[in-house]
């Protein structure tokens, strides 16, 4: 499978979810900000994150890593 069929990983990214969040509060009051949550088996998608940016300039992304431990 070509990288760019899967967003710069190996295998599909699977399990994806969507929700509108409140960030914290600052001057401005809450702020509401996209979630998405995914399972990628090797990386992160960089691929879509780049086109995204390329696109989009003005959005930004914070990328926080959650490692699954087999039991």
């Amino acid at each position: 499978m070509r990288a760019e069929l899967t967003w710069g990983v190996r295998w599909p990214i699977r399990r994806v979810t969507f929700a509108i969040e409140r960030e914290g509060r600052d001057a401005s009051g809450v702020k509401p900000v996209a979630v998405f949550r995914f399972l990628s088996e090797d990386w992160s998608p960089w691929i879509a994150l780049l086109r995204m940016r390329e696109r989009w300039p003005e959005l930004s992304f914070k990328l926080i890593p959650s490692y699954l431990y087999a039991i």
